[in-house]
């Protein structure tokens, strides 16, 4: 019952928002940062890239951890959907690093053995394997801890009929979506197959909860549902210099130009 509980605070805000009533927002932490990208988990922690690091924080932004890792440059991109395996993308070095709840390392993968010239992006699927994009061949490439390719797609171009350049990938059960922020959200199954394309273009990074898409554009929070293709305008307590938003349970978490901010959504 519990679970059930935890993911319907936001299918209701979310289904609130689709009909126009109102949300109403309680701060709960506001710290400075000039983070260039954030995460949360589903235990309501987040976690920014400021510098080479990664600090972890709680859901009242108390600082927890933190991991540094000087020979690969910045990160940027982390991805904490599973807090027992958090990976890091560090982008210039095409590597990424996965991370254990405690911020220790558990594995390291330099993709520039493998090939890769350059990584923008990548995630991890339900089963802690790691997709991402070689630019090089413009496939889909599904990777084991060690490494070792598991599946690669066909060619993206000659079955979307586009110039694909992917920015942002996430996983869900079902779908493994890739953002390229010129084209929109190109939609694929769990083996790499293509299914359609999202106009959503100009993000940077999005969020899926209960078949709705979250993303930032103009400094507005937009909710896109992958049922009814309907979309919303989210009303935020503070849009100024937004960067990014995401909705956690009943959190909502806004990282700014110079701050962070957590509200709870009530």
């Amino acid at each position: 019952m519990k679970k059930i509980f935890l993911f319907a605070i936001p299918l209701f805000i979310i289904a609130s928002a689709f009909k126009g009533d109102g949300v109403n927002y309680k701060l709960i932490t506001s710290i400075e940062t000039k983070s260039s990208h954030f995460t949360t988990d589903n235990l309501q922690n987040f976690y920014l890239i400021e510098g080479n690091k990664i600090v972890q924080y709680n859901n009242l932004g108390i600082k927890q951890k933190e991991f540094s890792e000087v020979n690969y440059g910045r990160p940027g991109l982390i991805e904490a959907s599973n807090p027992l395996n958090i990976l890091v993308l560090y982008p210039n070095f095409s590597t990424v690093i996965i991370l254990d709840k405690q911020l220790n390392v558990l594995n390291t993968i330099d993709f520039r053995s493998l090939g890769f010239q350059e990584m923008k992006t990548a995630c991890l699927n339900q089963n802690n394997q790691i997709w991402t994009f070689d630019a090089k061949e413009n496939k889909l490439k599904l990777f084991d801890y060690g490494g070792n390719l598991i599946r690669s797609s066909e060619d993206v171009a000659q079955v979307t009929g586009k110039t694909v350049t992917p920015n942002f990938m996430l996983c869900t059960d079902k779908n493994l979506y890739v953002g390229d922020q010129f084209n929109g959200v190109f939609v694929f199954d769990t083996y790499g197959d293509y299914h359609q394309l999202f106009f959503i273009k100009g993000t940077r990074n999005f969020q899926i909860i209960n078949e709705q898409l979250l993303y930032i554009k103009k400094h507005q929070l937009k909710v896109f549902s992958l049922r009814s293709f309907d979309e919303i305008d989210f009303s935020l307590p503070d849009s100024v210099d937004i960067k990014q938003a995401r909705i956690e349970q009943s959190r909502l978490y806004l990282l700014h130009k110079e701050k962070m901010s957590v509200y709870e959504l009530q």
